[in-house]
């Protein structure tokens, strides 16, 4: 058997944790000895990718959208299967495929997305690319629940793989930030609730680290590392959230964690992690104070590390369908 990876996420500097589950799947199924070939396309060739077509992304999208062509249809190997690490631009395979559904936020709630995101999300008809898919594996039982009771998906046809890390722990030794900070997750996006934790450090008196937005946009790991072990806090007042892999990100190094009780937070959190409504501002202002009264009693604690076991599952059920 041939499996085809659609590696376009590893070339995409703004798709964050789908990046990171890219990279970190794609190389424990290598490492599982899975016949795998991650496919990119593009100007330039990103690492990680097998084979390559030079096509400029745009073209590719329109006849993609315009179904003349199917993802596998750019390239010449042989090829029985496709996996997807996310919904995108498929066209209409020929071949099952399978699919990585990471949440379905934009189907509970559009108005958290922009009207370019809601224009993305019906263009490729992420309704019909989930349904469709041969099998769906979830990262967490929460979104699995959800495709079952939004979308109607068989519980059988939906398999939960547990989530990796796929950073290092190395982090700059001088501390980036010579203060107190509470951090958090930007990027203009609505679901992350950026607005609550804004408003948290202004009534704290403490400044606020944006990652996503400037001028933390795209740090490198090691900042990233540096900004998480040297924290206050790290909030996460999501709206909803299908796993939750930043709070894991910054347990490694202990940090005290408030996140949302929206979503799959409260099933995925690293252990210690304080949870507080996301609608209830004072409650995370009470939680702040509690980390800033007594920081080693609320250090965060993950118990993942390696994609190895999500691989297996995956090459178990692929190899055996």
């Amino acid at each position: 058997m041939n499996i085809l990876f659609d590696g376009r996420p590893l070339a995409d500097v703004n798709s964050g944790g789908v990046k990171r589950v890219t990279e970190g799947l794609l190389q424990a199924l290598k490492q599982q000895g899975v016949p795998i070939t991650s496919a990119t396309i593009g100007a330039i060739k990103p690492n990680g990718s097998d084979v390559h077509t030079a096509i400029p992304n745009k073209i590719v999208s329109l006849w993609l959208f315009l179904r003349l062509k199917s993802f596998e249809q750019l390239f010449s190997q042989k090829i029985d299967r496709l996996f997807f690490p996310n919904i995108g631009w498929i066209g209409k395979p020929k071949i099952p495929y399978a699919l990585v559904v990471h949440d379905v936020s934009f189907l509970i709630e559009p108005a958290w997305f922009s009207w370019k995101s809601r224009l993305w999300h019906a263009s490729i008809d992420a309704r019909r690319q989930i349904k469709q898919a041969q099998v769906i594996f979830s990262v967490s039982e929460t979104t699995k629940r959800d495709l079952t009771n939004i979308l109607g998906i068989p519980q059988e046809r939906i398999h939960v793989i547990p989530i990796g890390i796929n950073l290092s722990s190395t982090h700059r030794k001088d501390r980036l930030i010579h203060h107190p900070y509470l951090l958090a997750l930007g990027g203009g996006n609505r679901r992350k609730n950026t607005s609550l934790a804004k408003s948290i450090a202004v009534n704290m008196g403490l400044p606020l680290i944006l990652i996503g937005e400037e001028p933390w946009m795209h740090p490198t790991d090691e900042e990233l590392n540096s900004l998480y072990a040297s924290a206050t806090a790290f909030l996460y007042p999501s709206w909803y959230e299908g796993f939750g892999l930043p709070l894991h990100e910054a347990a490694r190094f202990g940090t005290p964690c408030i996140a949302s009780t929206a979503g799959a937070l409260p099933e995925t959190a690293p252990s210690g992690t304080i949870f507080v409504s996301p609608a209830k501002p004072h409650h995370w202002i009470q939680a702040v104070k509690s980390i800033q009264k007594n920081p080693t009693q609320h250090q965060t604690h993950t118990n993942i590390s390696t994609w190895d076991e999500a691989a297996k599952i995956i090459q178990n059920i692929l190899m055996n369908q």
